[in-house]
């Protein structure tokens, strides 16, 4: 993938960085849900992913602002993380 643009008076490089080396905690460390969210794609390290599940849901629950909005995250975590049940 590229990670550099190069254009008459234009240059600009960027870094591409794995979620999955970024520990999961950082994500679920957030106030904000849809950063949250992120936290699916992380190094879990050597927690249960099954536990690591349960947190993320848990903090996607206080942090989202009523039912709608926990299932709009609910759906997003899913598609983020490429499951299709």
């Amino acid at each position: 993938m590229a990670n550099r643009i190069e254009e008459e008076n234009l240059s600009f490089a960027f870094d591409l960085v794995r979620f999955s080396q970024i520990d999961y905690q950082l994500f679920l460390s957030s106030d904000k849900a849809d950063e949250v969210v992120f936290a699916v794609l992380g190094n879990f390290g050597s927690i249960d992913p099954e536990t690591a599940a349960e947190q993320i849901i848990e903090k996607l629950q206080k942090a989202s602002a009523g039912k709608t909005e926990l299932n709009r995250h609910s759906a997003d975590v899913t598609h983020v993380s490429g499951s299709n049940s």
